[in-house]
C-alpha cells in the first residue's frame, strides 16, 4: 500500500512514498570521526565532520519512527590490499594503505576489516531491523 508524505523543499515540494524510501548513512566510522584515529592523525579539522553527526542521528531516528529502513554503508580494507608493490593500483591511490605501510602499528585506527577504526561511530550504530 502506498504511503505518501509531502516534504517541503525548494524549488518545489517532494512527494515521498515511505514504502519505497530509505536513508543511507555513509562512512560514519571511527577512523573518520573519532579523535586519535585516521583523520585526526592526518591533522584534519574534524569539526565540520562532527557537526553532521547530530543531524544524521535526528534524521535516522525520525525515519525509523516512520518505518523507513536506515542503512549504514562503509568502506574497509584488508591489510593485503596494500598490494605487492608500486604496480598495485592501491599502492598509489589509497591514503589509508599508504599510512599503513609506513606505520602498521596504526592498523586499529584505520579502516581495516574487524578493527575499531572500521566500526560505525557509537552515536550512529545500526539498530535491530
Amino acid at each position: 500500500m502506498k504511503q505518501v508524505v509531502m516534504l517541503e523543499a525548494e524549488p518545489s515540494p517532494i512527494e515521498i512514498d515511505l514504502q519505497k524510501t530509505g536513508i543511507l548513512i555513509i562512512d560514519m566510522q571511527n577512523c573518520f570521526l573519532t579523535k586519535g584515529a585516521y583523520f585526526d592523525l592526518l591533522g584534519y579539522d574534524m569539526s565540520p565532520l562532527l557537526a553532521c553527526v547530530e543531524p544524521i542521528k535526528r534524521i535516522s531516528k525520525m525515519a525509523r519512527a516512520k518505518g523507513l529502513k536506515v542503512i549504514n554503508i562503509f568502506a574497509t580494507n584488508e591489510p593485503g590490499d596494500a598490494g605487492p608493490g608500486p604496480e598495485s593500483v592501491y599502492w598509489h591511490k589509497e591514503a589509508t594503505l599508504n599510512l599503513y605501510r609506513q606505520k602498521p602499528e596504526l592498523r586499529d585506527k584505520l579502516r581495516f576489516v574487524d578493527s575499531w577504526g572500521a566500526e560505525i561511530i557509537k552515536d550512529l550504530q545500526p539498530q535491530e531491523g
